[in-house]
């Protein structure tokens, strides 16, 4: 329901009432929970301590399905952090505890999570695999919603390869499948509108990006669509508006930001502000390198 603090407070209270009962289990599920609210909340380093003490009581106690799923939520975390190796490596740990023990949903997740380390990573053919074997098992058991994620994130993957009939048709996919599994489907909406800007398709585009941030306006992905959008029709310092306003708002997902980031370039030397964009561009390249973003990396250096 996206009471993420409310949620919180009940974890941390139930946690000392586990304790006190000398339940492990409990234990180990609500440290799994409360770093799961706090990654939200984007306190990651405070969540990673949360996960490490799961972690550690999983292995303590011997519980392979929960080691598997803090893997996969650790992993999920490195590459918020942006250090989408680490967060590889520990994705396929989770995947291989998973395999071990026959958790099918683990391993479907965790082969669509490795998918958006690959797709950082520049490996957009590993990528395409694992987002395809992640969608494939996903639909095997009928997961509906999890299965529009990795549409959703396949779109994202096709769009920065150009691919932009598949990239549609994936994008849709996950609109559809969102909304029929009734879970919150703007940031399905936001990479439609996204992959609908570069095929020309602006007015449908508009539309889209004007419901996904009507649902979720603190959601950096619509905006980044509707930013996408403006800059379309010609209006960049709307987009720049926009966009540092949505970066100031919160600290975003590294792959998130370098989304943005890179949008704002095109905006500020749309608007005649060459320098800025220049210099905008050269931090990003600069950073990506560092953190192993090959993609973003090389975006950055064309566009400079």
């Amino acid at each position: 329901m996206h009471h993420s603090q409310s949620a919180l407070a009940i974890y941390r209270r139930a946690l000392p009432m586990y304790e006190r009962a000398g339940n492990l289990f409990g234990v180990e599920a609500m440290h799994a929970n409360i770093g799961q609210q706090l990654e939200r909340a984007r306190d990651l380093e405070q969540a990673e301590k949360e996960f490490r003490l799961a972690l550690e009581l999983t292995q303590k106690l011997g519980a392979r399905q929960s080691e598997g799923i803090v893997n996969e939520s650790l992993g999920g975390l490195y590459l918020d952090r942006g250090d989408p190796a680490r967060a590889l490596e520990t994705m396929k740990q989770a995947t291989g505890i998973a395999l071990e023990i026959h958790d099918a949903t683990t391993v479907a997740q965790t082969r669509r999570k490795q998918g958006e380390s690959l797709h950082a990573l520049g490996r957009t053919g590993e990528a395409e695999e694992a987002f395809k074997d992640g969608i494939a098992r996903l639909d095997s058991m009928g997961e509906t919603a999890r299965s529009g994620d990795g549409k959703l994130r396949l779109a994202r993957l096709y769009l920065d390869l150009g691919r932009l009939d598949e990239a549609e048709a994936m994008a849709r996919a996950a609109v559809e499948q969102h909304e029929r599994a009734h879970v919150d489907s703007s940031e399905a909406g936001a990479a439609l509108a996204r992959v609908l800007v570069a095929l020309g398709k602006i007015g449908e585009a508009r539309t889209v990006a004007t419901a996904a941030v009507a649902r979720a306006p603190d959601e950096l992905s619509g905006q980044i669509a509707a930013a996408d959008v403006e800059l379309s029709e010609k209006y960049p310092e709307l987009a720049i508006a926009r966009l540092n306003k949505a970066l100031a708002a919160r600290l975003p997902e590294v792959p998130h930001r370098f989304d943005a980031e890179l949008l704002l370039a095109r905006a500020l030397s749309a608007a005649g502000r060459i320098r800025e964009a220049e210099s905008r561009l050269r931090a990003i390249a600069a950073e990506a390198r560092q953190k192993g973003f090959i993609l973003v990396e090389k975006a950055a250096m064309e566009k400079r």
